[in-house]
C-alpha cells in the first residue's frame, strides 16, 4: 500500500530553481519547468531539504521522544544507514527510502519574459565587475506568494503522529531553491492535506481468458535502469540481439 499526503508549499517571490536546459536570450538563470512547461520544485529538491530538516530535528532534540522517533523516521524513510555506508562500495541494491515525492507545480499564471538581475562591484571605480551582471528569470513580482502542489508518497501506512512529524519537519525548512542568502525562496506556509491509501480499481480477467495484457501509465518520470555504474548513474537496459539461423541442412549460397 502507498499512502499519498497531498501538500501545499507556499513561496514568498523571488525565488530560484536553476533549470537544465538553457533559458532564453540572455537569462543566466532560467527557473525549472517540468515536460508541460509548468513552473515547478522538483520532488528530488523537496526530499533533500525534509531529510535536511529531520536530521536538524533529531540533533535538536536528542535524548528525548520525539527526538528517538525523528530518528526512526531517517531509517525507515530515507534509509540513513544504507547511505551512510561506503559510496564507492554502493551497488544500488541497498535499502531504499520509503518516502518519495511528485513534483511540485506552480498553482497560478504567470506571465513569460519577467527577469531581476544582479551585479558583482569592482570596489576600486565603484562600478559594475567585467562580466558580472546576471539576468535572472522571475515572472512576478517580489512580495508575491506562490502556491507550489504536489505529493508525498510513503510505501506502506502512515499513523497520525508519524504525518504530523513529517508536518513539523517540512515547517522546519525555511526556505527552498538557490540564493537563500539574498532572500530567495523564502517559505511562507505549508500546508498538508488529508492521506489517503492510494488504491486503483483492478480489473477481473474472465476465466479462460488469454492471457493479460499489462498497460502501465506513470504519472511522473520514471528510470528503468539496468544496474548502477556509481552511486548516481544507472546503464540503460541493452537490447537483446535476435540471431539469425539457417535451417537445418541448407547450404551456404545454395539456393
Amino acid at each position: 500500500m502507498i499512502t499519498e499526503l497531498p501538500v501545499t508549499i507556499t513561496l514568498t517571490a523571488p525565488y530560484a530553481t536553476r533549470a537544465n536546459a538553457t533559458g532564453g536570450f540572455g537569462v543566466d538563470l532560467p527557473l525549472l519547468r517540468d515536460g508541460q512547461g509548468r513552473l515547478i520544485l522538483s520532488g528530488t529538491h523537496v526530499i533533500g531539504k525534509l531529510a535536511q530538516a529531520m536530521r536538524n530535528l533529531a540533533v535538536l532534540l536528542e535524548g528525548t521522544a520525539q527526538g528517538d522517533a525523528f530518528e526512526g523516521d531517517l531509517k525507515h524513510l530515507f534509509a540513513s544507514e544504507a547511505q551512510a555506508k561506503d559510496k564507492d562500495k554502493a551497488n544500488g541494491r541497498e535499502a531504499r527510502r520509503a518516502l518519495t515525492a511528485s513534483d511540485f507545480v506552480l498553482d497560478s499564471e504567470f506571465v513569460d519574459g519577467g527577469t531581476r538581475t544582479r551585479i558583482a562591484r569592482d570596489n576600486a571605480t565603484i562600478t559594475v565587475a567585467e562580466g558580472m551582471l546576471q539576468v535572472i528569470e522571475q515572472p512576478f513580482p517580489a512580495g508575491v506568494d506562490l502556491a507550489f502542489k504536489g505529493m508525498l508518497r510513503v510505501f506502506g501506512a502512515v499513523d497520525q503522529a508519524g504525518q504530523a512529524r513529517l508536518a513539523k519537519a517540512l515547517a522546519f525548512v525555511p526556505q527552498f531553491g538557490g540564493m537563500r542568502t539574498v532572500g530567495f525562496g523564502v517559505v511562507a506556509k505549508t500546508v498538508f492535506g488529508v492521506a489517503t491509501p492510494a488504491r486503483k480499481p483492478a480489473v477481473t480477467a474472465a476465466v479462460g481468458s488469454a492471457p493479460l495484457q499489462l498497460t502501465l501509465r506513470f504519472e511522473n518520470p520514471f528510470c528503468a535502469g539496468e544496474g548502477r555504474n556509481t552511486p548516481n548513474i544507472y546503464s540503460r537496459p541493452k537490447r537483446r540481439q535476435r540471431t539469425k539461423t539457417r535451417p537445418t541442412g541448407a547450404r551456404r549460397g545454395g539456393r
